[in-house]
This record gives structure tokens, C-alpha cells and sequence, in this order.
């Protein structure tokens, strides 16, 4: 009986394992490529360091607070109220 139960438990694991996989890919698939960050963020961080705070027109023309970041090795600017993933 032990036996019947470790199999079946190992079951379950894999076949969710194997869907969260599958599921991963689908969504990599639906969008796209990546994203690049918008000329004005790169530029914010010319002549600037990691962590320095700068601020860049956002795409309605409103100032946009944000920190110099490394991403994929370009300085970018990050908004302060960007959501992290």
C-alpha cells in the first residue's frame, strides 16, 4: 500500500511539473520578443552610475523619477514605481 502511494504521489509531481513547464513556454511564445527600454530611459543614464537617481520625459510628457539600473549590461533608467518582477 506504501508502495501504490509513493507511486501515485510521484505521479502527481511529475505531471505538474511537466504543466508548469509547458505553460512557461506558451506564454514566452505569446509575447514576443523583449521589450527594449525607451530611448529616453538610456539616456537619462549617459554619464551617470549605477543607482544614481535621474528623472526623463515619460510618454505623456509628465517628468518620470527613476534610478540608473545595469540591464543586460546597459545603464537604463528605471521608474521608482516600476513593479519588479
Amino acid at each position: 500500500m506504501k508502495l501504490i502511494s509513493l507511486f501515485f504521489m510521484l505521479l502527481v509531481t511529475s505531471t505538474l511539473s511537466f504543466a508548469a513547464q509547458s505553460r512557461g513556454d506558451d506564454n514566452d511564445e505569446r509575447r514576443g520578443p523583449p521589450r527594449q527600454p525607451p530611448q529616453e530611459a538610456i539616456d537619462a543614464c549617459v554619464d551617470k552610475s549605477e543607482n544614481e537617481a535621474v528623472s526623463f520625459a515619460g510618454r505623456n510628457g509628465d517628468d518620470v523619477a527613476a534610478t540608473c539600473i545595469y540591464i543586460e549590461d546597459q545603464l537604463v533608467a528605471v521608474p521608482d514605481n516600476h513593479k519588479r518582477k
